[in-house]
């Protein structure tokens, strides 16, 4: 691990000028995080929501212990939100942001106590709020709950790698119970600590006190819900996480994607001083002898390994590395003070590194933030990953023009994904029910389920995939269905989603189930 003395400077400057500049860059630090959180919430209420965002709201709307994809943290996040600011779509993602620049704080605190180098924590600290990743915080995703956790939990680590009062191990054990009550990536946290503690020799001793055990007690304590839900849902959520992969023999492919995913998500600037931190802190070797420097590479080790295993099955979504990247922008600020301290091959290639990746970092975040909100690139709509993100509520208020044109008395839905968008961008008293996808709902209970006197009730159904599938669909549930016509979901100029509109009555036995709120 890379000291204070390591990194101090220029050995020619005076003590109050140094202390004078790091004080300076921990201020930059701050004003950086702040700026870029303002810049955030402004943006998060321009755009509309995309499916997964829409899913975890209609997840607040009925608050439990645990749900079919995921466990609830995202769910009390928007509660939260919304109470604050309404179903809007600032309030949906209103606590995901500011999770956000917490993490960019604990990132200062984990590396102030790794080196006790304020200079460290403040370029870790300004890493971690320009990262990639960082710029995808203005969207709700399981990943910011979980990531805060976990870097809480990462921070009493810390403590605990410094010498720190054995109590910091209680800290662990809550953080850690929240971060899993979040997402289910944190069991490779858990699986870290040990790993941890058995590698490096003067960390033995925790494992014949009391202290771990009793962390391991309260994160139990605090995700035992979560479990019992799962429990008596079959254990939705563990089955659906780890049985996704489907080995084929395009994997190599999605393989070398999660490659590139991370030195993508932590930036295309910051990821040269990663290399040189990992370089520094490798330096000396017997990395097991030194409880902070272990820390820092051990506590990813598992996820890392994992999601290589799991990008054979499919690819490996961007906000799953978020633990890998964090851990990045910490070795990255050990890399950019490495560099400043001892000769370099290449100076001016490190200063211009040094000067240029906090601009580049901002620029990717406006670049991305003016996509989404106005899309300016000619990409076809397959491929324009921000369409997602446009046009959802003038395509709600066309599906209810539709419903009342046709006389029909409820809209179905033929996924989870267009469920959820309905009903946030519809009124509240909008009667839309998913038609599919019903793994998902039968664990809220009957919400989702209609009164057996729809059954003689006119739908209209929203197609998803095409004109003669979505014949295909209603065949199987319903006895007549008549083709209305289309609405198409426009981001711009070209780029058109199209969605079909049928009219459905006399369910067959297929769609019974549907119908049994109410019934004995």
């Amino acid at each position: 691990m890379v000291s204070g003395t390591d990194v101090a400077g220029d050995g020619a400057a005076s003590a109050d000028r140094v202390a004078a500049g790091t004080d300076g860059l921990v201020r930059f630090a701050v004003i950086l995080v702040v700026v870029l959180t303002v810049i955030r919430l402004a943006v998060a209420g321009r755009f509309d929501l995309f499916f997964d965002e829409a899913y975890y709201w209609v997840w607040s709307e009925h608050l439990a212990a645990g749900y079919y994809d995921h466990p609830p943290m995202v769910a009390y996040f928007i509660r939260a939100g919304t109470i604050l600011f309404g179903d809007t779509e600032l309030g949906v993602r209103f606590f995901g942001i500011l999770a956000g620049a917490a993490d960019a704080f604990l990132v200062y605190g984990i590396m102030q106590t790794l080196t006790g180098n304020r200079r460290i924590a403040a370029w870790a600290m300004i890493l971690m709020s320009v990262t990639t990743i960082s710029a995808f915080s203005v969207m709700i995703v399981p990943d910011q709950p979980m990531m805060l956790f976990w870097l809480g939990a990462f921070y009493g680590l810390a403590k605990v790698a410094r010498g720190g009062r054995p109590a910091w191990w209680l800290v662990v054990g809550l953080m850690g119970g929240l971060a899993a009550a979040s997402k289910l990536t944190t069991l490779f946290l858990a699986l870290a600590v040990p790993l941890w503690l058995a590698v490096v020799p003067e960390l033995r001793v925790w494992f014949r006190r009391p202290w771990i055990y009793a962390a391991a007690a309260v994160a139990f304590g605090v995700f035992l819900p979560v479990l019992v839900w799962n429990a008596q849902n079959d254990w939705a959520a563990f089955w659906l996480q780890y049985n996704r992969p489907q080995f084929d023999d395009a994997s190599i492919v999605s393989f070398l994607t999660y490659l590139g995913i991370v030195p993508l998500m932590i930036g295309p600037v910051a990821v040269v001083f990663v290399v040189a931190g990992i370089r520094a802190s490798l330096r000396g070797g017997r990395i097991w002898r030194r409880p902070a420097t272990a820390l820092l590479f051990i506590a990813p080790l598992p996820l890392v390994l994992y999601l290589g295993i799991h990008s054979f099955g499919e690819t490996i979504g961007v906000h799953w590395v978020a633990p890998i990247v964090a851990v990045g922008a910490m070795l990255g600020a050990i890399g950019i003070e490495d560099l400043r301290g001892r000769p370099s091959r290449w100076p001016r290639i490190v200063v211009a590194c040094r000067k240029a990746v906090v601009p580049v970092g901002v620029f990717v975040s406006v670049v991305f933030y003016a996509l989404i909100l106005e899309s300016f690139l000619p990409i076809p709509r397959e491929y324009d990953w921000t369409e997602r993100f446009s046009g959802w509520e003038e395509f709600a208020s066309r599906v209810e023009e539709a419903r009342v044109d046709t006389g029909s008395d409820y809209i179905l839905a033929p996924t989870y994904s267009i469920y959820a968008l309905l009903r946030f961008y519809s009124d509240p008293e909008a009667l839309i029910y998913p038609l599919a996808d019903r793994a998902r709902w039968d664990t809220f209970g009957d919400f989702a389920l209609m009164s057996p006197d729809a059954q003689s009730q006119r739908a209209l159904y929203v197609g998803e995939w095409g004109r003669f599938h979505t014949m295909n669909v209603l065949a199987t549930y319903f006895a007549t269905y008549e083709q209305i016509g289309r609405i198409d979901r426009e981001r711009r100029p070209g780029s058109v989603d199209r969605k079909w509109i049928f009219t459905a009555e006399n369910p067959l036995a297929a769609a019974l189930p549907l119908y049994s709120r109410g019934s004995p």
